[in-house]
């Protein structure tokens, strides 16, 4: 009887250890940013030139902006988000090509952005404007999909052996 409790003991510590070892594996699940993105080309760009109305709440984390020509003044850029009652508005002078602009913008099922862009000079004209804009869903609206973990892993080792 003695031998047999021992035995008994030893197949339970062994089960412990697999499920410790288990439970220990952890995965990360990345949340994709959905970009927002426009491209306007005219002689002359003096307002408007990005629109989007967003279905659900969420974060505006980064802005790139690409102007075409070199200004001696620089751009003035608006971004304005507003629903019926609240508006925000952050606005910057760009003088380079290539700007990242870090917003932490914080918006609202409903809400409107809107972009605009001026020459600080009169005199001189943008004809050309590349953006883009990183708008995270918050959690809340981001579908979700349960895994167990094996099935995650087994999951992966399948989509890696396709590619090969």
């Amino acid at each position: 009887m003695g031998n047999e409790l021992e035995s008994r003991v030893k197949k339970l510590e062994m089960i412990i250890k697999r499920l410790a070892r288990r439970s220990r594996k952890t995965t990360t699940a990345i949340i994709t940013p959905y970009p927002i993105s426009n491209a306007v080309f005219d002689d002359s760009i003096n307002g408007s030139v990005l629109r989007y109305l967003f279905p659900c709440t969420g974060k505006i984390s980064k802005a790139l902006i690409i102007i075409n020509n070199k200004l001696k003044e620089g751009a003035f850029v608006e971004i304005t988000i507003k629903d019926d009652v609240h508006t925000e508005s952050k606005s910057f002078i760009i003088t380079k090509k290539i700007n990242l602009k870090h917003l932490d913008l914080e918006v609202d099922s409903g809400d409107m952005l809107n972009v605009s862009v001026k020459s600080v000079n009169e005199q001189e004209s943008i004809t050309e404007v590349w953006m883009s804009f990183l708008w995270i869903p918050s959690i809340k609206d981001v579908h979700m999909k349960n895994f167990l973990i094996d099935n995650l892993e087994n999951e992966s080792k399948r989509l890696l052996d396709e590619r090969v």
